[in-house]
């Protein structure tokens, strides 16, 4: 049945051809992260024309199918979560949520208990000469659990405002935006062999989606943006959407970038 002859509800929206989860919350003036978690849509945040999503707690469907009649083209946000999986696999029972990037305030709860990441060894990319620093400076959080079971997917590096951030490895732009909570202005790039890069925080990006990249070529400039209180870059390396710890693929630090690691 198409989206004209649906029956309006209070508190329900009907899916339309082109919208997304983000177009939506926009439209009807709620978080993108409520709507994402009252319809417990897992990532990468498909819709389907004719597809019932609810606006309120009451309007929450007690096991109604909605019939799919055409799936949607994904947005660039879609496209972003698709990328960086920002919804890892829950315990039963548990609510997907969009996990905010881990930063260094220490005193911030986390979302939700972290599962299913890895610091496995993998093959380093396929491209001569493998991945580069995409900045330098000390490193604020490393890799791995933290207090409070928090989970850093990447590194955090601190450096100055304003300051050059490269692309690890040649790619092709697969997002830049700032829609993705927590995160402040991404850049996402695709490599080959299943590669991706994601540089977060900017204060600006300075390429498009869809343009091709070269292996240290400036790609977006140092910033706080997002959930982050000083300059610094969260930096994250995966394959497939796996997250790996980037320490493990990127040369040893020059001699003027120290390296601290958290106590947990």
């Amino acid at each position: 049945m198409g989206v004209a002859a649906q029956t309006r509800e209070p508190g329900v929206h009907w899916v339309r051809a082109g919208e997304t989860v983000y177009t939506i919350a926009r439209q009807n003036g709620i978080d993108a992260y409520r709507l994402i978690t009252l319809n417990k849509l897992s990532a990468p945040f498909n819709l389907f024309e004719g597809q019932r999503l609810a606006l309120t707690g009451s309007a929450v469907s007690t096991g109604e199918t909605t019939t799919i009649t055409a799936a949607l083209p994904a947005s660039s946000a879609t496209a972003a979560s698709d990328a960086v999986n920002l919804t890892p696999s829950t315990p039963d029972g548990a609510v997907p949520a969009a996990r905010p990037v881990f930063t260094d305030r220490a005193d911030e709860p986390p979302d939700h208990p972290v599962v299913a990441h890895s610091s496995m060894q993998v093959s380093p990319p396929a491209s001569a000469g493998g991945f580069v620093w995409p900045v330098q400076g000390r490193i604020l959080s490393e890799f791995g659990p933290k207090g409070g079971g928090r989970y850093n997917d990447g590194i955090n590096i601190a450096a100055r405002s304003g300051s050059a951030v490269r692309a690890a490895d040649s790619g092709v732009v697969a997002y830049a935006g700032n829609e993705l909570r927590g995160f402040g202005n991404v850049l996402l790039i695709k490599h080959a062999g299943g590669w991706m890069t994601a540089y977060a925080h900017n204060d600006a990006v300075l390429v498009a989606r869809g343009e091709r990249v070269q292996r240290g070529q400036v790609v977006a400039r140092v910033g706080d943006s997002g959930n982050v209180d000083r300059p610094q870059l969260h930096f994250e390396i995966r394959k497939g959407k796996q997250a790996i710890d980037p320490l493990s693929q990127l040369p040893r630090p020059s001699a003027a970038a120290t390296t601290r690691r958290d106590a947990g």
